[in-house]
């Protein structure tokens, strides 16, 4: 009998136990690695002269864009991917007044993935061309403005 009543009460211990902590346990109050979140990435693409003097004539500038989701893994994926008209230097906008280009990126986990943006600008002149890569790492930022200076 003894043990009857000792086996209903742990029973009846391990059912209260349970009940309260389903209850109580709130899951939004951990860490939840696989919230997402959403960033923002603006370019503002400008000529950071003016470009007037006669040597720049013959000169153009084409401007590549690629933003990759990386996972903790290190791996990574183009996402999102543009290449802007080739343009004589003289043609692109000045800094006061930029070429803006917002994108949006949904679903990035705010824990275990993180973007890179990575930008090359490509000079032309008569045929020779200077490449000059260039990268940022968009990490929870929500909001990321990059400058393209030509």
């Amino acid at each position: 009998m003894k043990n009857k009543l000792i086996a209903a009460g742990i029973s009846i211990l391990a059912t209260a136990l349970v009940t309260t902590f389903l209850l109580f346990d709130n899951p939004t109050s951990k860490n939840n690695t696989n919230a997402s979140m959403i960033e923002n990435i603006s370019f503002l693409l400008y000529k950071s002269s003016d470009y007037l003097q006669p040597i720049y004539s013959t000169c153009v500038a084409q401007v590549h864009v690629a933003i990759e989701k990386f996972s903790a893994k290190g791996e990574g994926t183009v996402i999102w991917d543009k290449t802007f008209d080739t343009k004589n230097l003289s043609q692109y906008s000045p800094v006061e007044s930029p070429l803006k280009e917002n994108v949006e990126i949904n679903n990035v986990p705010a824990k275990n993935e993180y973007l890179v943006v990575r930008y090359d600008v490509t000079y032309n002149s008569k045929g020779s061309e200077l490449k000059i890569p260039n990268a940022v790492i968009v990490k929870n930022a929500n909001t990321q403005k990059i400058t393209i200076g030509i």
